[in-house]
């Protein structure tokens, strides 16, 4: 079902303003289903001895007659690697290939001479995208090489993932993606002088190949090419700029909140991003289904009026926008349905065209990653609210819900909210039965293009303890809106504890059989002699698995 590996050709792309990195998507193996993948908070390297920390030598594991750099051969090499002529080992106070200084990681890189080379066996367990990743720098003096990274089939057939220029002595990272079907390889890692007249030679280290979850390299920009220390501000140029991302407009480094906003979320840098600001990062989607992009953000200011935007957009075509309120921290949520195989460019934008106070808004920690999810802003981090909780439209902004009669609302944490602290991030929903009042009922069509079981879940405290708790309802219905028919339907208690509460966990199956359209709805019944409300976080409806022959579906 695999085919015939074939590198894709329209997965190219160039830092932008930058004439000394060069980053190509490749990709193997077109794949005929969908692959779910696998969560996990940091993939770990298939890489052995990524560091070169693990070597032998003639004396004893140690670099003979104070040698600080030495051809590799039978009886000096690293382990775990093979290797070809033009290649060594120099350790830390090497002056011809480190300039004296000390190796990216540990103690002992690798160089590269000629057409020199250096590999590794992997075994690919899952399908997916892999990154490889590399420090790199050119010998002083010796400038201007390039070091291309090769995947070998089982073959023998060689097939470059990327290649990058050497010209200074200054170490950066090297970021390849490649999409990979289960399997045997080996990475290659090989030197050429970059020109006929060219004598360049090279350093590698740090090597690393790692299944991606997020699909986003270097997100939380934390790998920049910079001539200063990043202590306030500093505006992107050719010589000072996040690795792997190209940019357009004025993006701005920002270590220590000089614009407010976001400040820094994940790591000691964020970007702030000013008018007509574009940040692009080109990918490969390593399964077809839908994807969740999210980024951190936050307004310059405060307080705004949510006429600055930061807009989410896929090969061009606008996926959303976050309007910058506060300068809360925030989570913005997208969704877009993508296909195995297929290299994409995500790119998020500043609406604004003039840089003034308050155009402004910083982000950290991008994401782009597989979900199964097809529930938006389920866990209403994407809106906001003005103080501890507002129902009313002009206080409250609650993206991709919509309440449909009542007294529906958001709620974050102050230290006095009716619940104990958010169950997940920093924001929830509440729904108020008012003494004498109706129902109160909010809604969320979504759209299922995989039909099967999927899982349904979401937590729930209630206000009071020590008051009646009327039901919640939670429904399904086959169409756009409440005016279709019900196809599943339950009643929840939320948990009996009020401020400082413990809350409850609500999980069901759902059969969905039908592509098309579907509409989920939590409905507070009323009315009551009491005033009480029902908290709600962390909502879920995931595709589990599709439906068997003949396999019939009772609902409880």
């Amino acid at each position: 079902n695999y085919g015939i590996m074939q590198l894709c050709n329209c997965g190219i792309m160039q830092l932008c303003n930058s004439s000394i990195a060069k980053l190509r998507l490749a990709v193997f193996v077109a794949v005929s289903a969908a692959i779910p993948m696998a969560a996990s908070a940091e993939n770990t390297s298939i890489i052995s001895n990524g560091s070169f920390e693990s070597y032998r030598t003639q004396n004893n594991d140690v670099f003979p007659d104070s040698q600080t750099y030495a051809g590799m051969n039978s009886t000096r090499y690293a382990y775990n690697w093979s290797y070809g002529t033009g290649a060594g080992l120099c350790v830390s106070g090497d002056s011809p290939f480190l300039g004296g200084g000390n190796a990216p990681d540990g103690s002992v890189a690798v160089y590269l001479q000629s057409s020199g080379w250096i590999s590794q066996p992997v075994t690919v367990a899952e399908t997916g995208v892999y990154e490889v990743s590399f420090r790199y720098a050119s010998r002083p003096k010796y400038l201007n090489g390039q070091l291309s990274a090769k995947i070998v089939d089982a073959t023998g057939g060689e097939t470059v993932i990327d290649s990058v220029d050497c010209p200074t002595a200054k170490f950066r990272t090297a970021y390849m993606k490649v999409y990979l079907a289960a399997g045997s390889y080996t990475l290659k890692i090989e030197h050429s002088k970059g020109g006929a007249t060219s004598t360049g030679d090279s350093v590698v280290d740090a090597v690393q190949m790692k299944r991606m979850d997020n699909l986003v390299s270097n997100p939380s920009f934390e790998d920049y090419v910079s001539s200063a220390t990043l202590t306030t501000y500093k505006p992107f140029d050719t010589s000072t700029y996040p690795e792997v991302w190209e940019w357009g407009g004025t993006c701005t480094f920002d270590s220590n909140r000089t614009f407010g906003g976001v400040g820094v979320v994940d790591g000691e840098i964020t970007i702030a991003m000013r008018a007509n600001a574009k940040l692009s990062q080109t990918f490969i989607a390593p399964t077809t289904g839908v994807y969740e992009v999210t980024f951190r953000y936050g307004n310059r200011n405060a307080s705004g009026n949510g006429s600055i935007k930061a807009y989410a957009l896929i090969d061009g075509n606008g996926l959303g926008y976050a309007p910058m309120w506060t300068n809360a921290v925030l989570t913005a949520y997208f969704y877009t349905n993508l296909v195995a195989g297929q290299s994409y460019t995500l790119s998020i934008t500043n609406n604004t065209t003039s840089s003034v106070t308050g155009n402004d808004f910083t982000i950290d920690l991008v994401s782009v990653a597989f979900s199964t999810n097809v529930i938006k802003n389920g866990g209403f981090e994407a809106g906001y609210v003005s103080g501890q909780y507002n129902s009313s439209a002009n206080g409250r902004y609650n993206p991709h819900w919509t309440t449909t009669s009542g007294t529906v609302g958001l709620e974050k944490w102050t230290g006095t909210q009716w619940h104990g602290s958010v169950d997940v991030g920093t924001y929830c929903l509440y729904m108020q039965t008012a003494s004498g009042s109706s129902d109160s009922a909010v809604t969320q069509t979504f759209t299922v293009t995989d039909p099967g079981i999927y899982a349904l879940s979401f937590h729930h405290v209630k206000r009071h303890a020590d008051r009646t708790d009327p039901v919640t309802w939670v429904r399904v219905y086959a169409g756009r809106g409440t005016g279709g028919t019900v196809i599943h339907e339950w009643s929840v208690t939320s948990s009996l504890a009020a401020k400082d509460g413990v809350w409850g966990e609500f999980s069901a199956s759902v059969k969905l059989a039908d592509a098309g359209e579907y509409t989920l709805e939590f409905l507070r019944e009323g009315p009551t002699s009491q005033d009480i409300a029902a908290i709600i976080d962390d909502v879920c409806l995931a595709w589990q698995r599709k439906i068997r022959k003949g396999f019939t579906f009772i609902v409880r």
